[in-house]
């Protein structure tokens, strides 16, 4: 449990990271799809040195697993654009709305496979 907290405040931060970034992107007129990719990557990157060294205590940098953090967080971006897309296309959701209802899908799937899978060995809190 003390693990998911971590993981929460973690996400927390990535997403007012991320939602202030596409905020910011949309008001400067960029598309809502690319402005979702933009704010993305940023609070991927912060988001993959939190969770290394507080939430999962990974130790050093390894190339293998920010491959598998980036395979992971690409897997998420497609979940997040696809439901995002699917709100606002399909059932009419507006933009910004849109992106806050797609948050819980997205950060659940991203805390367990980054728990089972990209941090698994090295975690030990």
């Amino acid at each position: 449990m003390r693990q998911f907290l971590k993981f929460a405040t973690v996400g927390g931060f990535n997403a007012l990271i991320s939602l202030a970034t596409y905020a910011l992107l949309l008001l400067a007129g960029v598309w809502y799809v690319v402005a979702t990719i933009l704010a993305y990557a940023i609070a991927m990157l912060v988001g993959y040195t939190l969770n290394r060294r507080w939430t999962f205590r990974a130790g050093a940098f390894q190339a293998s697993t920010l491959v598998k953090y980036l395979c992971v967080q690409l897997a998420g971006l497609g979940m997040n654009v696809g439901l995002l897309v699917l709100l606002v296309e399909l059932v009419g959701v507006a933009e910004f709305p849109a992106q806050l209802l797609t948050l819980p899908a997205v950060a659940s799937f991203s805390f367990l496979a980054s728990r089972r899978w990209v941090f698994r060995a090295a975690r030990v809190g």
